[in-house]
């Protein structure tokens, strides 16, 4: 794909190789940005939040632009942690970045859908379980 990259960087780049050198290790690894950027959040720290936030939204970018490790959960992800930058956008007053961002995201992803390869990724595979959702039971059913 052209253009996929992201223009702004969170994360010093050796750095964010090193994290999705395995889909286990960026697993982790966006869990963690997502968690600490959430608890910075809750602070009322949004500037740090926003970085956290940014460095799991690298995470996700890199996991989706990815043939291989692409999948419907890092999509989700993606799209999550652009939710979450962009909240901690407005809480800092920069409301002029989040078009652009959205825009940007919202290119990324119609491409990536539209790619030939879409669906090979680990997660392509595995089957979905529905076992643990139970059907909401009211005496008028």
């Amino acid at each position: 794909m052209k253009n996929s990259q992201l223009e702004v960087s969170f994360l010093d780049p050796k750095l964010l190789k090193k994290l999705c050198r395995s889909y286990g290790a960026a697993d982790s690894a966006y869990q963690s940005y997502s968690a600490a950027g959430l608890t910075y959040f809750k602070s009322d720290m949004s500037e740090p939040a926003f970085l956290e936030f940014g460095g799991a939204l690298q995470i996700s970018h890199v996991q989706i632009s990815n043939s291989k490790t692409r999948s419907w959960r890092w999509a989700a992800r993606l799209v999550e942690s652009t939710n979450k930058v962009i909240v901690t956008l407005n809480e800092i007053q920069c409301h002029d970045l989040v078009a652009p961002l959205l825009r940007k995201v919202s290119n990324e992803l119609h491409a990536v859908l539209k790619s030939e390869d879409w669906g090979h990724g680990k997660e392509a595979a595995k089957p979905v379980s529905y076992t643990h959702l139970t059907l909401p039971t009211t005496p008028y059913v």
